[in-house]
């Protein structure tokens, strides 16, 4: 039988025991607090960086002019001028190129395959991505040119009265006509803009034209796989814009297709024929476009607000609003990679994240001529007046 005192110690013991186990469950959940923070503050470290300068890992001098472009393809660069084209990395290597004499190339890039042609000229030239290159020789003058990822060019002629759209597809050193397209200034308009997807099977066309002296778009769809094969001149749609000027059109990925106006922008699906799926139209001019297989976005012009002269707006493709942000850059180009929106002029650098955070900002002591990333490691290729450089950026 148990005295009253030992009853006592007991319950004593217990109390003890009992407070104890809850400081052990108070430390724990403390820690896993503490732990959550220091998680969440790690991760936002991790992902609004911001970075203010570069390290220089590879540089090598530029051998060209100042005429020379130079193009994202891949990892590496495209880089073309007049006489010639070729594909090197920042170390300078040539993995491959060509020669031609133009007078005003102009280069496009889908996936391994590469078309430059001579706008205003007769003269197409197209690479595999192996080295392999053909040329193309056509009777009119050329005014557009796209490639598709499959390896199908296409290309805008004109003369004084009509327009002509030819595909053609590269096989080896020879290029096939595979498709040729007639219209009618008068009654067709004049083409703004032409796509064509990755797979080539599908075009979009933007026409233009002015009516009792208001403007007139239309967007067709054109589809050459069997879906198509019965329709007038292999067109599965069309859509008409009264007294709107359709000045972009692009294949975001190879069912999904945008269009820019002058104020607004709209997203069409393209399986196989073309269905809407959303249209945003703004009150403010757009200024400066761009998309990939994810997003689209507009840079709006602000009009008369000296401290933030743009509005930047980015959408998915559902049309859900992912970014909406007034920056004050000044800036000649504008591109946008997986995540980033990339700004640059002739001496300044803005990366700007699709999460509203500036990641870089950066002023030159050479003129830019390209600034392009590369996957992973906060590296970018680099290009100025002197040397072609791959970088990686330096925090503050």
């Amino acid at each position: 039988m148990t005295t009253l005192a030992e009853r006592t110690d007991k319950k004593r013991y217990e109390k003890a025991k009992k407070r104890q186990k809850q400081r052990r469950i108070g430390l724990s959940i403390l820690g896993i607090l503490l732990l959550i923070v220091f998680v969440v503050f790690l991760i936002d470290s991790q992902i609004n960086k911001h970075f203010v300068g570069y390290t220089v890992l590879t540089s090598s001098k530029r051998a060209d002019s100042n005429t020379v472009k130079y193009m994202k393809y891949g990892n590496d660069l495209l880089k073309y001028s007049r006489d010639g084209a070729s594909v090197i990395n920042a170390k300078g290597e040539v993995f491959w190129n060509g020669s031609y004499d133009m007078k005003n190339p102009q280069a496009v890039v889908s996936g391994k395959y590469v078309a430059i042609a001579d706008i205003g000229g007769k003269q197409i030239c197209t690479y595999d991505g192996n080295g392999q290159s053909s040329k193309i020789d056509v009777l009119l003058q050329i005014t557009q040119v796209e490639v598709a990822a499959q390896g199908v060019v296409a290309v805008v002629l004109e003369d004084d009265t009509s327009n002509v759209i030819q595909l053609y597809s590269i096989d080896g050193a020879n290029n096939n006509l595979k498709v040729e397209i007639p219209t009618n200034v008068q009654t067709d308009g004049v083409p703004m803009d032409i796509a064509i997807s990755e797979d080539g099977q599908k075009l979009v066309t933007d026409f233009v034209t002015v009516i009792d002296g208001k403007v007139e778009s239309s967007v067709n769809f054109y589809n050459f796989g069997k879906v198509g094969q019965n329709n007038v001149d292999r067109i599965v749609g069309s859509r008409p814009f009264s007294e709107k000027l359709i000045g972009k059109i692009g294949f975001v990925n190879n069912e999904t297709v945008c269009a820019y106006g002058e104020k607004e922008v709209y997203l069409y699906s393209m399986k196989q024929i073309p269905n809407d799926i959303y249209n945003k139209t703004f009150d403010k001019n757009i200024k400066s476009t761009f998309y990939n297989s994810s997003y689209l976005g507009v840079i709006l012009e602000n009009g008369s607000n000296e401290e933030e002269k743009y509005q930047v707006c980015v959408y998915d493709l559902k049309g859900k609003k992912i970014l909406d942000k007034n920056v004050d850059y000044d800036y000649r180009t504008v591109t946008l990679s997986e995540k980033e929106i990339i700004f640059f002029s002739e001496r300044e650098c803005h990366i700007l994240q699709l999460n509203g955070n500036e990641k870089f900002d950066c002023e030159f002591q050479e003129n830019i001529v390209y600034f392009q990333p590369l996957k992973g490691n906060e590296k970018y290729n680099l290009v100025d007046n002197e040397n072609v450089c791959q970088v990686k950026l330096k925090q503050k």
